[in-house]
């Protein structure tokens, strides 16, 4: 068993090559136990600067995202020079793999859940892209490797953008040379490949080949070379989707065309503005979505089960034998000002079956993470700047309520302590609520502040709520809300109408 600070490894799942992912534990008092997936830098990279530089960067970063969409990171160190992020666990597989099961079952993904899985993915992006440093200063964040890999699908139907390892955002200590390519080649955008300036459009590109390939179940730039694959998407223009999947409508096609535009300029303004074009009809559901992971992806989801215990032996250098690719999950914790709600919804995220622990600054989102045994497209390491120090997070810890049982008693010797017993915890039954308003407002959930419109399938427990609209000049709205477990309530206002 090896021990990385708080967390004692249970088993790995994957390695791939920058890190390898185990399933670790964290003990507290009161017979408190977390599970985590916990990723670690391996040991041949721990002394490369530039490798060390971006495990922190994708640290930083993805420490400042709040959002149901985008995987968190809730804890990070260094063990003996090796250094680790902590992540929450959920049920999942990766997008490629579904897209891989319903091909083998000669299957194509339904048009609803295309548009559920564009909108998990747009609505990631665009909270992203929009993301702000300590002082209110646009970050100007560039994902730079969407793939169906790095989009996650939970048994529960959630949808979560992953891996911002390679990231670009103005507060990161390592910089990319000019010139060297990050991300997998067939889902660069052009001017990636031209050593163009490089923003956000470039995150539309790829989102819109990973699109392209789930309705068609076809790469629309990759060939059997680099060379070609590079050739083809600074080139070559693609079969119209609706060509390869007729059932496709004429705008999401149209949508699709634009968002592959060899232009930047061509391309959507931003991931909003894209996931509305997309918008052409019905939406699957999260428990749909949800159902169609458990059928098709029944296999992967059945890995959740513990190893024995690993030695430094059976994993060193990072070498060893591995399983099988496997998703595993667990909410993670959250902070800010709304602990309340979270309190409540500690076992929510994607499949309500844990309990989070808590950091006092802003709230943290459902998070997941998948890590198969691939590796990234990587060049060799350059000169960069000193180590950059980190500086820890307070300790995960969650809450535990007691639930009495009734037991049979029994004697025990004297002079012995009575045994205790782990503390249980109840589940919390969990809905989603999307919110929006004409013009934008203020969001609040009996009293307590949420965020401001639109707010999309945000968890709250189940039951009745009142839902305030607040807007610019101070009018507010209140409706009253049913969530039901599992399902999502829609409350839409216009302040002009209620005057």
């Amino acid at each position: 068993m090896l021990s990385f600070g708080p967390y004692e490894t249970v088993s790995r799942i994957a390695a791939g090559g920058m890190g390898e992912v185990f399933v670790a534990r964290r003990h507290g008092t009161s017979a408190f136990e977390k599970k985590v997936a916990l990723k670690v830098l391996l040991p041949h990279l721990a002394h490369d600067r530039e490798f060390v530089e971006r495990f922190f960067d994708e640290a930083r970063l993805v420490a400042r995202m709040n959002h149901p969409n985008i995987v968190q990171i809730f804890d990070v160190g260094e063990t003996d020079g090796r250094p680790w992020l902590a992540m929450a666990l959920v049920e999942a597989v990766s997008l490629s793999r579904l897209q891989l099961e319903a091909a083998a079952a000669k299957e194509q993904l339904p048009l609803p859940v295309v548009r559920l899985l564009a909108t998990g993915l747009l609505e990631g992006l665009a909270y992203a892209h929009a993301l702000k440093g300590p002082k209110g200063e646009p970050l100007g964040v560039v994902h730079r490797d969407i793939t169906p890999s790095n989009l996650l699908v939970s048994s529960d139907g959630a949808v979560l953008l992953t891996d911002f390892g390679i990231a670009k955002a103005t507060l990161n200590m390592h910089r990319t040379q000019p010139g060297r390519l990050r991300g997998k080649l067939a889902y660069l955008a052009p001017e990636m490949l031209t050593a163009e300036p490089v923003d956000q459009r470039a995150d539309l590109f790829s989102a819109g080949v990973t699109l392209y390939q789930l309705l068609t179940g076809v790469s629309p730039f990759l060939k059997p070379s680099d060379t070609e694959t590079m050739d083809a998407v600074k080139r070559a223009q693609p079969p119209r989707v609706e060509s390869l999947r007729p059932d496709v409508g004429p705008l999401m096609a149209a949508a699709l065309h634009r968002a592959l535009s060899r232009a930047a300029a061509d391309r959507f303004a931003s991931a909003r503005e894209m996931r509305e074009a997309l918008s052409d009809g019905p939406v699957a559901s999260a428990p749909e979505l949800g159902e169609l992971v458990r059928r098709l992806c029944a296999k992967q989801l059945g890995a959740f089960v513990e190893t024995p215990s690993l030695t430094p032996s059976s994993i060193e250098g990072g070498t060893s034998s591995l399983p099988a690719p496997r998703t595993v999950s667990q909410p993670v914790p959250e902070r800010g000002s709304r602990a309340w709600l979270w309190r409540s919804v500690a076992l929510v995220t994607v499949l309500g079956v844990a309990a989070g622990g808590w950091r006092w600054s802003r709230p943290a989102a459902p998070a997941v993470v998948e890590v198969e045994a691939e590796a990234p497209v990587l060049a060799a390491p350059e000169e960069a700047a000193p180590t950059p120090e980190l500086e820890p997070l307070p300790p995960v810890v969650a809450p535990v309520a007691p639930r009495p049982t009734a037991r049979p008693v029994k004697t025990r010797p004297a002079g012995t302590s009575r045994p205790t017993h782990p503390p249980l915890i109840e589940p919390v039954r969990v809905g989603f609520l999307t919110a929006d308003a004409a013009p934008w407002a203020e969001v609040f959930l009996d009293g307590h502040a949420l965020d401001r419109t639109p707010l999309s399938r945000f968890p709250v427990p189940s039951g009745s709520h009142t839902v305030t609209f607040k807007s610019s000049d101070g009018r507010k709205i209140e409706r009253p809300v049913r969530i039901e477990e599992g399902q999502v309530a829609v409350v839409r206002v216009e302040f002009a109408a209620d005057k």
